[in-house]
C-alpha cells in the first residue's frame, strides 16, 4: 500500500451516494475495529452552516487549556490530511497507510458478508479518524458531523457530554428532507442521554423540535439568546470585536474570523467549551481565551487575500442561508466596492435560491465548473445565473476564470458557491500572494 493509491481508491472505489441511509452499517464496521471512539471523550458538532468554524474554535480553546485534542472535519479544501488533526499536526501519510492496513481486512469481511453493507468513503475516513485519535491517546476529540446527524457516520460516538447544533437551514434536502422541521429533527439526532446540548439556532420551529429530543434523552438544553450570547459587536475586516455573555462575561474579544456569523459561531464554541470545562471541574482562563481567539483561522470562510492591487475573498458558502450571510458581510466590509464574483454551484444544490440571495451583490459574474469529479450541468447552471446576471459568462477552467476576473476593473473578487471551488483556487491564489504577484 502507498498513500496516493489509498486516496485514489477511497475516491474511486468507495460509493459516496445512493446507498441506503443507515447507521447500522457504520456500527458493524466500527465494532469490527474495536470501537476506538469509546476510548476518549468527544464533543459532537452539527449544523447546516458554521459547524466547521465552531469545531475549529473549540479545538483551539481545548488546546490552549492543556488538552491533548483531536479534530475531525470535512470536507477538506486542498489536502485530504486536513480532515484529521491532533494538536498542531495533520495526520501523516505513513499513518494513513498503517491505518488502512488495519482497516482493509474488515472492509473485505463486511463486503463478503453483505455487499450492501460495504462501507462508504465517509464511513472509512471516519473510522480512520477514530482509530487515529485512540492511537494518539487524545483527551478529547472535536467531531464534526458530515451530513445531518441522526444517521451520520460520526453518530456512533457514545462518550459525549457536550453536543452543538450551530444552525438549521435548507441544504442536502434530498437526503435530510425539504423542510426546516425535518432537517432540525435529523440534526437533533446527535443528542445523547444526559448530555448538554448547546443550540445557536433560535427559530421557534427548530427550538420546539430540538427541545422535544432533549426531553426524550433527559439532556440539558442551552439556547443562544437565553443562556448565552454577545453584545457590542464591532465588525472590521480581520479585526472583529464583541463582548461575550456566557457563564461569565468577557469584554472586548477580538477575532480575525470575518462576518457576523462568526461572532455567533465563536460565542457558541466558547459556551460549549465552558460546559465541557464545567464537566471537568475546571475553570476557563480569560487571558488564554482572548489570545487563542485572536489567532484562530479557518480557511475558505470569508478569507481575504491581497493580490495585484485587488482584494480576493474566498467563501465556501453553498446554500441559500450561507449566501444570504455572504451578501450581508460583503455590504458590511466592502460597501462601496466594485465587485466581481467567480461562482460554481454543484447540481444537487438549490441554485435558484442561492443566486437569488446574491442578486445585486456583484457588478459581474464569471461562472466556472466547481469540480471535475462530479457531473455539473453547466447549461442549467448558466440558465439560473443569467436570471439574475444576464451578462454572466462561463469559463471552464477555474484558473482561467480567476485570470479573467483579475483583468476586470473590479476592486474585489469573490470566489464562492462551493467549498470544492474554493479549495481548488485557494492554493493557487495563496501562492501568488506569497510571491507578490
Amino acid at each position: 500500500m502507498n498513500y496516493l493509491r489509498i486516496i485514489n481508491e477511497l475516491y474511486t472505489g468507495r460509493i459516496f451516494y445512493g446507498k441506503k441511509r443507515t447507521l447500522e452499517r457504520m456500527r458493524k464496521f466500527i465494532n469490527l475495529l474495536g470501537n476506538p471512539q469509546d476510548e476518549y471523550e468527544s464533543i459532537h458538532v452539527t449544523g447546516t452552516n458554521g459547524k466547521g468554524s465552531v469545531s475549529k474554535v473549540l479545538f483551539e480553546l481545548l488546546r490552549s487549556h492543556g488538552f491533548h485534542a483531536g479534530l475531525y472535519t470535512s470536507p477538506h479544501l486542498s489536502n485530504f490530511r486536513e480532515r484529521i488533526r491532533v494538536d498542531d499536526e495533520r495526520i501523516g501519510k505513513d499513518e494513513i497507510v498503517n491505518l488502512m492496513e488495519q482497516i482493509e481486512p474488515m472492509l473485505l469481511k463486511l463486503e463478503d458478508e453483505n455487499p450492501d453493507f460495504s462501507p462508504t468513503f465517509f464511513d472509512v475516513v471516519t473510522a480512520m479518524a477514530f482509530m487515529y485519535f485512540k492511537i494518539k491517546k487524545v483527551d478529547v476529540a472535536v467531531v464534526e458531523v458530515g451530513v445531518g446527524g441522526k444517521l451520520d457516520s460520526t453518530n456512533v460516538i457514545r462518550n459525549v457530554k457536550v453536543g452543538v447544533i450551530t444552525s438549521v437551514g435548507l441544504d442536502h434536502t434530498k437526503t435530510l428532507g425539504n423542510t426546516i422541521e425535518k432537517i432540525a429533527w435529523e440534526k437533533a439526532g446527535i443528542i445523547k442521554e444526559g448530555m448538554d446540548l448547546v443550540c445557536a439556532e433560535t427559530r421557534s420551529e427548530v427550538v420546539k423540535i430540538v427541545s422535544k429530543r432533549v426531553e426524550e434523552k433527559n439532556a440539558r438544553f442551552f439556547l443562544r439568546t437565553k443562556d448565552y450570547g454577545f453584545s457590542n459587536v464591532r465588525l472590521k475586516l480581520n479585526e472583529n470585536r464583541f463582548d461575550y455573555l456566557g457563564k461569565g462575561r468577557i469584554d472586548d474579544l477580538l477575532i480575525t474570523l470575518n462576518g457576523y456569523n462568526q461572532i455567533i459561531n465563536t460565542s457558541t464554541a466558547l459556551f460549549a467549551f465552558e460546559r465541557f470545562m464545567e464537566h471537568r471541574g475546571k475553570k476557563i482562563e480569560v487571558d488564554r481565551v482572548k489570545s487563542t481567539l485572536r489567532q484562530v483561522k479557518w480557511m475558505g470562510r470569508f478569507e481575504v487575500f491581497q493580490l495585484g492591487g485587488k482584494t480576493v475573498v474566498m467563501d465556501g458558502a453553498h446554500n441559500p442561508s450561507a449566501m444570504e450571510m455572504l451578501a450581508k458581510n460583503l455590504n458590511v466590509y466592502f460597501p462601496r466596492t466594485r465587485r466581481i464574483g467567480i461562482v460554481g454551484i454543484i447540481d444537487d444544490k438549490d441554485r435558484d435560491s442561492i443566486m437569488r440571495a446574491l442578486d445585486g451583490s456583484f457588478d459581474g459574474i464569471v461562472v466556472t465548473n466547481p469540480m471535475e469529479s462530479r457531473t455539473c450541468k453547466i447549461k442549467d447552471l448558466m440558465d439560473v445565473v443569467k436570471r439574475y446576471y444576464p451578462t454572466a459568462e462561463f469559463v471552464e477552467s477555474k484558473i482561467e476564470a480567476f485570470k479573467r476576473a483579475m483583468k476586470s476593473d473590479a476592486d474585489l473578487i469573490v470566489i464562492t458557491g462551493s467549498l470544492y471551488l474554493v479549495g481548488y483556487l485557494r492554493d493557487y491564489v495563496a501562492r501568488l500572494e506569497r510571491n507578490g504577484r
